[in-house]
């Protein structure tokens, strides 16, 4: 796991737009100074990068995620079992074949952070 945040990565490099050299920009910031040089050469960063491999797509995750917040403020919160039949409901409806894999609510929670703490 890396010990910096996207917004001290995002600030870095800025830094580095401004003209500050990315071995003192690295230093200062405590980030890697192949990870900069990755994303100003263009790179996503790995969540964005494999976001074509979950099972559902962002949007889908983003109003799943709604719908749990929805359900909380109503005195509803779904239980972990109900949120992976919800989601294996609506790749079901897309014309998927199989429901949502074993440890997907892991991933889901890890990815949707306001919703783990419900």
């Amino acid at each position: 796991m890396p010990s910096y945040t996207e917004n001290a990565l995002a600030a870095a490099l800025n830094a580095v737009d401004r003209g500050d050299p990315i071995r003192r920009v690295a230093r200062d910031y405590g980030i890697p100074r192949t990870t900069l040089q990755h994303r100003l050469a263009g790179r996503q960063t790995k969540t964005t990068a494999h976001t074509f491999q979950q099972k559902l797509s962002p949007v889908q995750e983003s109003r799943l995620a709604e719908w749990i917040c929805i359900q909380d403020t109503l005195g509803l919160a779904p239980t972990h079992a109900q949120i992976r039949t919800f989601a294996s409901r609506i790749l079901l409806a897309g014309g998927s074949t199989t429901g949502v894999g074993k440890h997907w609510l892991e991933g889901f929670l890890r990815r949707n952070p306001r919703v783990k703490t419900l």
